[in-house]
C-alpha cells in the first residue's frame, strides 16, 4: 500500500433466508395460507442492509398480489381463499428473490378440497321394500 492507496476488504456475502408457507394440512374454503419469510447473515445475527427481498407468489402458475408486512426481521402475510380458485386442489408457492435476480429461498403448500356437505337421508318414510327373490315370489 502507498500513500495514495486504501485498503479493501472483500467478503462472501452471507446470507440465509428461510420461507415458511402452511399449515401443511390445509383445506378450502377454509384458513389462510399463512406465509412468513425470515432473513438472517447466516449466523443467527441481522441480514445484511444492503439485502432487497423480493417474494413471488403464485396460485398454481398465476402470480398473486399478496401485500407483506414487516415483524421484526420477517416479512409476513396471509392468503385467504380466493374468491375465483376454481374447484381445487391447490398449490400456494413462494419463492424469494434477492434485488440480483437470485432465488434465495423457496417453500409451497398443497390445499386441499373441503369435500362437500352430505344430504341428510330422506325422512318421510317413502322408502319401498322389494319383495325378495326366491321361491315364495311366484
Amino acid at each position: 500500500r502507498d500513500a495514495t492507496g486504501f485498503d479493501l476488504r472483500l467478503e462472501p456475502r452471507r446470507l440465509a433466508v428461510q420461507v415458511s408457507v402452511g399449515p401443511k394440512r390445509l383445506v378450502w374454503p377454509g384458513e389462510p395460507v399463512h406465509i412468513a419469510i425470515r432473513a438472517t447473515d447466516g449466523h443467527g445475527g441481522a441480514a445484511p442492509p444492503n439485502v432487497e427481498l423480493h417474494p413471488i407468489v403464485t396460485l398454481g402458475i398465476e402470480p398473486l398480489a399478496v401485500e407483506f408486512t414487516r415483524e421484526g426481521s420477517s416479512l409476513v402475510a396471509d392468503v385467504p381463499t380466493p374468491a375465483d380458485a376454481g374447484p381445487g386442489p391447490w398449490i400456494v408457492r413462494v419463492q424469494v428473490n434477492d434485488q440480483f435476480g437470485n432465488s434465495v429461498g423457496r417453500d409451497f403448500v398443497e390445499i386441499g378440497r373441503r369435500p362437500p356437505a352430505k344430504k341428510p337421508a330422506r325422512a318421510n318414510g317413502s322408502a319401498q321394500l322389494l319383495p325378495a327373490s326366491g321361491a315364495g315370489n311366484r
